[in-house]
């Protein structure tokens, strides 16, 4: 009888055995398995942080991009400005020159007038010394 309990207890042993064994390898593999989790994460921790670096480094481009065309917009503006001044400055001396013309004109004209006058006078005159 003493026989039989021991094999029992033998048997017992061995099941306890073999369940230690089977849960040792159901824990190797969910260590295993939170092993390949844990580097996964951390992978996309990094990648992660590669895209937040790369959104930092692209608003700051943006950025500067803003300023450089906010300086360009008011470097155009002034030399619009500096544009639409030299084009009054322009049309003012061509309304002065034409003003001038009217009266070289004018006074060509006037000349002529006394030129041609004074051929008719002298036409004349001769018309009176030849009587």
């Amino acid at each position: 009888r003493m026989k039989g309990q021991a094999d029992d207890y033998t048997q017992q042993a061995l099941d306890a055995k073999q369940q230690a064994a089977d849960m040792t390898k159901a824990a190797e593999a969910a260590n295993q398995d939170a092993d390949s989790k844990l580097y996964s994460a951390q992978q996309h921790t990094r990648s992660a942080k590669d895209l937040r670096l790369r959104a930092k480094k692209a608003l700051q481009q943006a950025k500067e991009l803003e300023q450089q065309a906010s300086s360009e917009t008011s470097a155009a503006q002034a030399s619009r400005r500096e544009a639409q001044s030299e084009l009054g400055q322009a049309s003012d001396l061509l309304s002065r020159q034409a003003l001038l013309e009217g009266r070289s004109t004018s006074r060509a004209e006037a000349a002529a007038k006394a030129e041609q006058k004074a051929l008719s006078t002298m036409k004349e005159s001769r018309l009176c010394f030849d009587l």
